[in-house]
């Protein structure tokens, strides 16, 4: 199964311009489609994605503060959450393949983050992995 990484960094960019400044969809949607060579129906429908996505925000933030309990979660830049938000929910779909959902995440965690947050979301992503494959 063949994972769509400007579809990953389509979301994750949604979920990073809710945290910060909000939504104005019309304006969203045109700088996705602009920014990343996408038609506007796929960038209208990703931004339904994200939007999923940020509905179960506060259920995720949960999980990654329990996965990195020794890191404060205040501390998480948007980006990262942003980036972990999208691969946890991801791999809340039983059919997804953890392996490409890790893929797509580390991809833009390089793309928009530095490499020692890439090391952070790595590891938060194996925590929630082991505990999958222990279930």
């Amino acid at each position: 199964m063949k994972r769509d990484y400007k579809a990953a960094e389509a979301i994750v960019q949604y979920l990073f311009a809710f945290d910060v400044s909000g939504v104005c969809e019309k304006e969203l949607i045109a700088v996705i489609t602009q920014q990343l060579e996408i038609p506007k129906q796929k960038a209208t429908e990703l931004f339904s994605q994200a939007v999923a996505i940020w509905q179960s925000h506060d259920e995720l933030d949960k999980e990654i503060s329990a996965r990195s309990a020794d890191y404060d979660f205040t501390r998480i830049g948007f980006v990262e959450k942003g980036i972990l938000r999208y691969a946890l929910f991801a791999l809340q779909d039983n059919e997804a393949n953890s392996t490409l959902v890790f893929k797509e995440a580390m991809r833009v965690a390089r793309k928009f983050s530095n490499p020692r947050s890439a090391k952070y979301i790595n590891a938060v992503l194996d925590a929630k992995n082991s505990s999958l494959s222990s279930q």
